[in-house]
């Protein structure tokens, strides 16, 4: 009980004891055990709905992180793609509410030979993905498709922009189970973008 209702709380108990060991004193008063005890009854009342908003409140404070994890996922998934699109005219980043990277030496376009990893995440749930560093990158650009048949490792399915990052490793969560999913990176920067690199499927 909060603090000041509970020192309430005691002090009318402790009053309820007194008129009630001194009936006489107050025959004929508005003040009665059971007037009291009303009081006491709408304090336990008010602690009781008091319990009931904050066990509702910390319910809400868990869905909004649930929330605010799934909405990062989102806004990642933009900015990636905002950063993918605009790579040779960064400055339309601004529009996006996003700074454009800082302008480099001119390098190289990428050369290295890229092999990308899959394995499954520590929950169990979707795939670590990864590749190995091109030291010539600003960024990765990787594809993804789901094939028809999941036994066939070798066909190829149709491939689809999936994520631009300036990272070797990142998770896809957004996998359901049983299915062959493939995966190809090329590293790029502002010279331009590296060949692909072959593609690696998994299952989970």
């Amino acid at each position: 009980m909060i603090g000041y209702l509970l020192k309430l709380r005691e002090r009318l108990v402790a009053l309820k004891a007194g008129v009630s060991g001194h009936t006489t004193k107050w025959t004929g008063q508005a003040e009665t055990p059971t007037t009291i005890q009303d009081s006491i009854d709408a304090l336990d009342d008010m602690d009781g709905e008091i319990a009931d908003l904050e066990s509702k409140i910390a319910v809400k404070r868990k869905d909004s992180r649930i929330l605010e994890a799934a909405t990062n996922v989102i806004v990642g998934t933009i900015e990636s793609k905002a950063y993918a699109f605009h790579k040779t005219e960064p400055a339309e980043l601004v529009s996006y509410g996003l700074k454009p990277p800082k302008p480099s030496e001119k390098k190289p376009i990428p050369s290295a030979d890229l092999v990308p990893n899959i394995k499954d995440d520590h929950d169990g749930i979707g795939f670590i993905i990864s590749t190995n560093i091109d030291p010539d990158a600003d960024g990765y650009d990787w594809e993804r498709g789901v094939a028809t048949d999941p036994a066939d490792m070798n066909t190829l399915p149709t491939m689809a922009f999936y994520k631009h990052t300036t990272k070797t490793t990142f998770v896809d969560e957004y996998i359901t189970k049983g299915k062959r999913y493939f995966y190809r990176v090329r590293a790029n920067n502002a010279s331009g973008d590296g060949p692909w690199s072959p593609p690696q499927s998994k299952i989970q």
